[in-house]
């Protein structure tokens, strides 16, 4: 058995029409998902979506903290990142503490500490500082961090949509999500998290694919092949 999360990240506005589409084909399919929030771009109708969704569902909706601003601060372009070499602790503190601020006025003290860094871009230091936070998942990409932090690591394994040269996220096809899933599916992870942006889904034809991919998902979990589960779930499981 696998289980397998899914991460929508640069969630900020209810009003970007791939984002209420998205929205309305994961809730049609009963699936799961990890909302990763921009707090300082998300907007009040949108915190009560997804907070009455959590309340209503909390086995079907994580929402997490997705840095502050989005903003990248590596005066080099490239990588990208919010947090990380460049950014002095304190700051990275600041910003973080900023964007922890924002989401429990938006969504109260009770949700699980999730933290997914802009551009999957941190270092030693955001580690640190996201342990004395409290907390309690780090989700970026595949880097190794390591058994000695307190929080749980929960890096996604493959992306469903690719990127542009300018970092836009650009769709790709039914068949190389389904190569994607099957190269993971035989390794040893036993947790597999996927990827995706909303933006990249905004013509018919995408749509369609990720569609096709998440009814893909669904059968898979029919046939006992996979468990499609939030990462709070997994947090519990761990304790």
């Amino acid at each position: 058995m696998k289980y397998i999360f899914l991460r929508d990240d640069d969630v900020f506005s209810f009003q970007e029409p791939s984002f209420r589409w998205f929205w309305k084909i994961a809730e049609s399919m009963d699936i799961p998902v990890m909302y990763a929030v921009i707090p300082g771009k998300l907007d009040e109708d949108t915190a009560k979506v997804l907070l009455d969704k959590k309340r209503a569902s909390p086995s079907k909706i994580d929402i997490a903290q997705h840095g502050y601003m989005h903003i990248n601060h590596n005066p080099d372009i490239y990588p990208k990142y919010e947090f990380g070499p460049s950014r002095s602790k304190g700051a990275q503190k600041r910003d973080l503490l900023e964007g922890m601020k924002i989401m429990e006025l938006s969504f109260g003290p009770d949700l699980p500490r999730i933290f997914v860094p802009p551009f999957d871009g941190f270092d030693i230091v955001t580690l640190e500082v996201a342990e004395e936070l409290g907390i309690e998942i780090f989700s970026a990409d595949s880097y190794i961090i390591g058994q000695k932090y307190k929080f749980l690591n929960l890096p996604y394994r493959f992306a469903i949509n690719d990127y542009a040269e300018d970092g836009t996220p650009i769709p790709v096809s039914f068949e190389t999500m389904l190569k994607r899933y099957r190269l993971y599916y035989l390794s040893n992870y036993k947790v597999i998290g996927i990827l995706l942006h909303h933006q990249a889904y905004q013509d018919p034809s995408s749509r369609r694919d990720l569609a096709l991919f998440l009814k893909f998902l669904v059968k898979e979990e029919t046939k006992g092949a996979i468990k499609l589960i939030t990462a709070s779930k997994l947090l519990q499981y761990k304790r």
